[in-house]
């Protein structure tokens, strides 16, 4: 039942996260074509990296508070999954220079 309600929690929640932090960087983006294709990768590389930064962490994060903590609704731990992310990302875009 966790796994499912997981699923049906997690990924609305995420879709959201990822499509309202996308929206938020649309001015930036709608400007990045009049970068070079260079930095357009590199910011692309960015939201990526952030990505892969932030999910693995919010799973462990998730999988250690259900093992400490029984009956912890841990679908919980998404929450700080969008300031996580916008962390992560504008910490890949100042390393890429792009900020």
């Amino acid at each position: 039942m966790a796994n499912g309600l997981t699923i049906l929690i997690g990924l609305p929640v995420t879709a959201l996260y990822f499509g309202f932090f996308t929206m938020s960087w649309v001015p930036r983006w709608l400007n990045l074509f009049s970068y070079p294709k260079t930095d357009r990768m590199k910011y692309l590389a960015a939201t990526y990296l952030g990505i892969a930064i932030v999910i693995p962490l919010v799973y462990l994060g998730g999988e250690e508070l259900r093992r400490s903590v029984p009956g912890f609704p841990y679908q919980l731990v998404l929450i700080p999954l969008a300031p996580l992310f916008f962390l992560a990302k504008y910490a890949c875009l100042k390393a890429f220079r792009l900020v």
